[in-house]
């Protein structure tokens, strides 16, 4: 069927009929990019009427036009002033108009109502409004999710504040570009609305008449629309087939019916029986019919010969700029106000006291200039809370507080030195412990970020729009200053400023003050900051999280606000400058949701000045080191820190101590000046060190200790005849434990659980070597275990408890997958029998690398202690929990240039308990003998390759595969080039 026949009724066709020589139409003042082919008017005039369209209006019987410009002010003939807003025409004689208000002084001879929701697509393309099934089955599959909120933009005020209240029922998703919480932009609104039970629907503009397509989008996708808006909507539609915020008294009585609705599936049901369009009211059809009649009403009066209208009455003729209809006002408490314009003061209450909250690192000379500016802000009310990080008391004193201490003595700034932290911990250091009860906006300034001297009138009078308590944000058009060859210049571009331009509700502050000491409350946070993928997906940064916390309280985005005003510099941003905020020495950790180390005193930064009896310089202090920044590059531990005094322990003399003076200044203590460990806490001797990787003797000296065949050495932490704990030099400290050769053997064991405990599916990975974690390809949260596979008797106990502890936290565990290289074998299979006898629910597999460890194993023989020895056979171990019904799946990863027989042959111990058999033949220069370490490289080079084989064994775990018992990987590779 074509799309005429779905868009005209037969009662069109035998009404109306082409004109005997066609019409010449032009339009003009539409919004940019109008094509009247796309538009449904143009539908009805060209494909019906006959008309032609023209671009050149001296050949234009009639003259179609709209609100965005002012060409027809030029046309001599008839005119026709068409627009979708809520828009009254001002007349003069022969003129004509089209909108979608129903209004008493409209003329019913030159106004034809032509509602906005007319021109949707969907009707565009199939002639009717329902675009899903309404059989009650269709429904409920359908629905999938909650309630949707999608707005691009614009003055909502009623709408937000009803999604504010409805969001403390359940969370809405927002996927416009208005308080969008999902990370997405929806491009096909009505599929993306057909998974929800409800949508809401709520007009900019409360006038009779104006409906547009925020309801009819609800209907055509089967989502049961809430709409507030026309009060005149049940005259248009059958009032049974939505939701009427009119039939309420407030959001809060309307949020206990739709919540009465989520939980009642029957009555919510019955809105879908009925008829979209009620018995007498009018329907798709019979408004096309009528407007192609009035068309040619018009045609057949007014332009044959384009003479010119009479001047007979005195209006004002047609302007684009016609005021707005009057808005619909029932009295109600929750009936939104006129908007106030922004030039005005605020009517009732006081101004915005606003809070400029600067953390910076390092910059001193950025933050020096950014303050000033800040001071020459033409908003009043205005306090500038400045954290200065990695710079010494010195640096501040000589070089910040000539310039900024009059503004302190006038109470317009606050500046403190605070130690370096991470992201979120460095920005909530500008306001920490002190009372921010009288401030209602706190600001996020960047230091090297350019500002507009009216930033924060803009910022003032955007809020001043918004419900109270609501945050704001910027996503729009902006300018970048960038720099070729050091030279400066503006480069228009969109900005997704998410830190430089966040503007902060107090609620957001006090909620993240309070999570920064509750490790719960803060891991909660982030995992609903995680959701939001549109943030994730660049990396983590302390701004995404904040803007989580901004949308669950209430956002709004200024950018549209500011176009419409034409503002075009509220914010320049700096292309590839380093942010302030990454300096944090546990920013790292800290993505990782490592939030405990922002209360860690021993992670902190400090830079320090110290004056030394032959010396003065400056030192950083972090991670238990100190190290002096000019001249010799002196290092040492940090003994004690405290605010009045340090005491360290240099690598090459003795302990000091230094006093804090009140300049700030450490000063070494005179009674300790040149003093020096005459008696080292150990005495010279000789030891003998086993590591995985090397044997050496190490010679102990004072607190040093040396290696002798190579220039490795560190400093002594703990010796004893039982126990090493040494401090490398460069690569950090290790444990080793005097086994009874006499020989101190190394010693090591972690436990690395993921942050996540809500996935159903975990790669435990150990790694029995003093190296980096090597496994991370599967796509599924990875439980990471390093020890000595020497000393695997010693640390299993640990292991067992540290798993069990996780699983018992982890209730939704369900499969797991052990992986491991051959020293890894004995230690996946022992730890995979444990979780078998504690949780027999959790389906469990195992997947070596290879797995025919025997006496021959590296480890087994010369490098291990004899004690230490496991002997178990990975075979027999596997068949003796089977016989006691501990079924674990076994998975083998075998690299080698061996064919599937030679395989099959140096696995024959194990073949009665493989699942699968993986093979890797490697091609020529592979470069590494050891198939463990061939293994290894063949993970880091073939990731996805690696992620499949786990998905094969999960799948295997889930019951869903049978899966083959040989599985050439040069195939898949194959496959995926």
């Amino acid at each position: 069927m074509d799309r005429k026949s779905h868009v005209f009724s037969e009662k069109l066709l035998s009404h109306v009929t082409r004109m005997d020589s066609p019409v010449c139409i032009a339009f003009t003042d539409f919004e940019s990019g109008f094509k009247p082919q796309n538009h449904i008017l143009g539908l009805i005039l060209k494909e019906r009427l006959g008309a032609v369209f023209v671009d050149d209006l001296a050949r234009a019987d009639l003259l179609i036009y709209s609100i965005f410009g002012n060409a027809a002010r030029s046309f001599k003939g008839p005119r026709l002033f068409y627009t979708e807003e809520p828009v009254l025409p001002r007349w003069k004689e022969g003129c004509y108009s089209l909108t979608s208000l129903r209004d008493g002084t409209l003329s019913g001879d030159r106004h034809f109502r032509f509602p906005a929701w007319l021109n949707a697509d969907y009707i565009r393309r199939t002639g009717h409004i329902e675009q899903y099934s309404s059989v009650p089955g269709d429904i409920l599959n359908r629905h999938e999710k909650f309630c949707n909120f999608v707005y691009s933009g614009g003055e909502f005020r009623e709408a937000i504040r009803f999604l504010e209240t409805l969001s403390q029922y359940k969370y809405v998703d927002s996927s416009g570009q208005l308080l969008n919480n999902t990370g997405m932009i929806v491009k096909d609104k009505v599929e993306f609305c057909s998974r929800y039970k409800f949508t809401i629907a709520f007009e900019n503009y409360a006038s009779p008449g104006y409906i547009t397509q925020k309801l009819t989008d609800a209907f055509a996708a089967g989502s049961l629309p809430v709409y507030w808006g026309a009060p005149d909507a049940c005259r248009e539609f059958n009032p049974g087939r939505f939701i009427n915020a009119r039939d309420f008294r407030n959001h809060a009585e309307l949020v206990r019916y739709v919540e009465h609705l989520d939980r009642n599936v029957d009555e919510y049901l019955s809105y879908f029986k009925g008829p979209l369009f009620d018995e007498g009211q009018i329907g798709v059809d019979g408004l096309l019919d009528e407007a192609a009649l009035f068309f040619k009403k018009i045609f057949r009066e007014g332009n044959a010969g384009r003479q010119p209208a009479s001047m007979e009455g005195k209006d004002e003729p047609l302007l684009h700029g016609g005021v707005f209809m009057p808005r619909y006002d029932d009295g109600k408490p929750w009936t939104v106000s006129e908007t106030v314009s922004p030039s005005q003061k605020r009517p009732l209450g006081r101004p915005f006291n606003m809070a400029a909250c600067i953390a910076s690192y390092k910059r001193v000379e950025d933050l020096l200039r950014q303050i000033l500016c800040m001071m020459n802000q033409s908003y009043p009310h205005l306090h500038v809370f400045a954290a200065v990080k990695g710079v010494s008391a010195e640096t501040a004193r000589r070089i910040l507080l000539p310039h900024v201490q009059p503004f302190i003595d006038a109470g317009r700034v606050t500046l403190r030195l605070c130690p370096n932290r991470n992201q979120l911990t460095n920005f909530m250091d500008t306001v920490r412990g002190l009372d921010i009860s009288s401030y209602d906006l706190f600001a996020k300034i960047d230091d090297d970020d350019f500002y507009d001297p009216d930033y924060f009138r803009h910022v003032a009078d955007f809020h001043a729009l918004l419900p109270d308590g609501y945050s704001s944000c910027h996503r729009g058009e902006g300018l970048w200053l960038k720099r070729h060859e050091g030279y400066p210049y503006l480069e228009k571009s969109f900005l997704l400023a998410l830190g430089p331009a966040q503007i902060m509700s107090r609620r957001v502050m006090e909620d993240l003050l309070a999570w920064e000491t509750d490790r719960a409350a803060m891991k909660e946070a982030m995992y609903r900051c995680l959701r939001q993928t549109g943030f994730y997906q660049f990396g983590f940064a302390e701004d995404q999280l904040f803007q989580t916390v901004m949308l669950e309280h209430g956002c709004a985005d200024i950018a549209p606000y500011l176009k419409k005003r034409g503002i075009h510099s509220h914010l320049i941003m700096q292309k590839s400058n380093a942010s302030i905020m990454r300096g944090g020495t546990v920013s790292e950790e800290f993505r990782k949701m490592q939030n405990g180390a922002s209360t860690d005193a021993g992670n902190d930064e400090h830079l320090v000045d110290i004056i030394h009896s032959d010396w003065k310089g400056c030192m950083k202090i972090s991670n238990g080191r100190a190290i002096r920044l000019d001249g010799p590059r002196d290092e040492a531990d940090v003994l004690s820190l405290t605010g009045v005094e340090i005491t360290l322990k240099w690598d090459k003399w003795g302990v000091e101590t230094f006093t804090k003076m009140e300049e700030g200044a450490y000063r070494l203590r005179k009674k300790e000046e040149a003093a020096f460990l005459q008696s080292p806490p150990h005495a010279s001797s000789l030891i003998h060190l086993r590591q995985q990787d090397w044997t050496d003797g190490l010679c102990i000296t004072g607190n040093r200790g040396k290696r002798l065949n190579c220039n490795d050495g560190g400093e002594i932490l703990e010796y004893s005849d039982k126990k090493l704990v040494i401090g490398w030099d460069y690569w950090g400290k290790e444990t080793f434990l005097r086994r009874e050769d006499g020989n101190y053997w190394f010693s090591s064991y972690s436990f690395m659980a993921p942050d996540s405990s809500i996935a159903d599916e975990y790669v435990i990975a150990l790694c029995g070597a003093p190296e980096k974690p090597w496994l991370h390809s599967t796509g599924r949260p990875v439980i990471r275990i390093r020890y000595s596979s020497w000393n695997l008797e010693d640390h299993l106990d640990n292991m067992k408890r540290d798993i069990l502890e996780f699983l018992a936290a982890t209730p939704h565990a369900k499969r797991i997958l052990l992986a491991g290289r051959a020293e890894e074998a004995v230690a996946c299979l022992l730890l995979a029998s444990c979780i078998k006898k504690r949780y027999p629910s959790v389906r469990t597999g195992i997947l070596g690398m290879p797995w025919n460890v025997g006496p021959e194993s590296r480890h087994t023989e010369e490098n291990c202690p004899q004690e230490k020895r496991l002997r178990v056979n990975p075979s027999l171990l596997l068949k003796e929990n089977r016989a006691q019904g501990i079924d674990t799946c076994a998975y083998a990863f075998h690299v080698s240039n061996s064919n599937p027989e030679q395989v099959e042959n140096n696995l024959r111990n194990l073949l009665d308990s493989l699942q699968i058999i993986y093979n890797f033949s490697p091609p020529c220069g592979w470069g590494e003998k050891d198939e463990c370490k061939g293994a290894k490289n063949f993970i880091q080079q073939y990731p996805e390759i690696f992620k499949r084989m786990a998905d094969c064994c999960f799948d295997d775990l889930k019951g869903k595969s049978a899966p083959p018992e040989y599985i050439d990987l040069n195939a898949w590779i194959m496959e995926d080039r």
